[in-house]
């Protein structure tokens, strides 16, 4: 007698080189079988055919309540939407940090977090953005933070907009750098319209470090003058800096994803950048599997873009024990989602649109062996 059975499902397991029909049998948690379940019996059945069963999906990119005003809340946001886990991008600041990041606990939904450089941290992004000047960084409170939250914190962001570096030009982004190091942690840097070239940022990034944003159509982006990926971009993804969307409806433009995709240039990390600003917003973010659907359409292949919210995350997080493979013995869990032939215009940050086929719908989410979201016409 299993717990719960999943049949008819086709397993699509970034690290299978082919897709698998066949039923997942889940006793104490974990996955007890992976094959033929006909004749067994389980206290509850669910009729996966139709569905892939992928890893749980894993946003690599929004900001949680209660570490940002505008955070999103995540149990009730995340686990509809296919999502077991994510990462908060920078949102708390050394400053609040400590009384914040042990709200995580609670939440079924595992979350790591950036710290931002900022003591305040994204306080608020409504004309008062926050402070990178170096000599304001709380150093001994952000070492004792990475003390206290060494399976919480993942690394440290900064955002180098224009609006951020102001006339500082490269000193903050040096210092956070430096800091990074010291720590041992990499470092996520925010990378919309930056006031230099965004191959300077780039040649400062080293493995680990996350370039967020990287299709984004404001000022200096990843395409040179000819329309060609930065040389700096190739040279750093071959050091390990990996390159994550981020989209949040105002840093995808269309244009720059359609020519870094037919160059080959992917994204490593599919994050959807969440906020209240965004969510369930059809011209902005919406929801992760709303994001990987326009990618989709973009012209990324479905192995990428499961890959992208799947096992790549995973790694960055270090819970590849837990997330990114479906097997025998591993915890039960795994998202239930459906492509579905559906008429919807995307819309990226500068107002193009494009008319879409195809969305994604989640149709179970199951955590350790346990069902935390369910369709209601599975």
């Amino acid at each position: 007698m299993y717990d719960l059975i999943v049949k008819n499902g086709t397993v699509l397991d970034p690290q299978a080189a082919e897709p698998a029909k066949c039923d997942i049998g889940i006793a104490a948690g974990r996955i007890a079988a992976l094959g033929s379940l006909s004749a067994a019996d389980g206290q509850q059945v669910l009729d996966a055919a139709g569905c892939m069963v992928v890893p749980p999906l894993i946003d690599a990119h929004l900001h949680a309540a209660p570490l940002a005003a505008l955070g999103v809340p995540v149990d009730a946001v995340c686990l509809p939407s296919g999502v077991g886990a994510a990462i908060d991008a920078g949102s708390a600041g050394s400053g609040a940090a400590a009384g914040l990041l042990p709200h995580l606990a609670n939440m079924r939904v595992h979350v790591k977090a950036y710290l931002n450089v900022s003591p305040t941290g994204l306080a608020s992004l409504n004309g008062y953005p926050e402070n990178i000047n170096p000599r304001y960084f709380q150093e001994r409170q952000i070492r004792q933070l990475f003390e206290l939250f060494p399976d919480r914190l993942l690394g440290l962001k900064i955002r180098v907009g224009r609006e951020t570096v102001q006339d500082m030009g490269l000193e903050p982004l040096i210092a956070a750098k430096k800091l990074a190091r010291t720590l041992g942690v990499g470092l996520m840097v925010h990378g919309t319209n930056p006031p230099f070239d965004l191959g300077d940022v780039l040649d400062l990034l080293d493995a680990g470090d996350v370039l967020t944003h990287f299709l984004h159509g404001h000022g200096h982006t990843i395409l040179d003058a000819d329309g060609r990926i930065l040389d700096a971009a190739v040279k750093a993804r071959q050091r390990g800096v990996l390159f994550d969307v981020g989209d949040a409806g105002y840093h995808l433009s269309f244009k720059v994803a359609e020519a870094a995709l037919q160059q080959g240039f992917k994204p490593d990390l599919i994050g959807t950048d969440l906020t209240v600003n965004g969510l369930y917003k059809r011209d902005k973010s919406f929801s992760l599997p709303y994001v990987m659907a326009k990618l989709i359409h973009l012209g990324l292949p479905l192995s990428d873009v499961i890959a992208g919210c799947t096992l790549n995350p995973a790694r960055l997080m270090k819970l590849e024990d837990t997330f990114g493979h479906i097997g025998t013995g591993r915890p039960a869990s795994f998202a239930l989602i459906r492509l579905i032939e559906q008429e919807n215009v995307f819309t990226d940050a500068h107002g193009q649109q494009l008319c879409g086929q195809q969305l994604i719908k989640v149709m179970a989410t199951v955590l350790d062996g346990q069902l935390l979201y369910r369709d209601m016409l599975l």
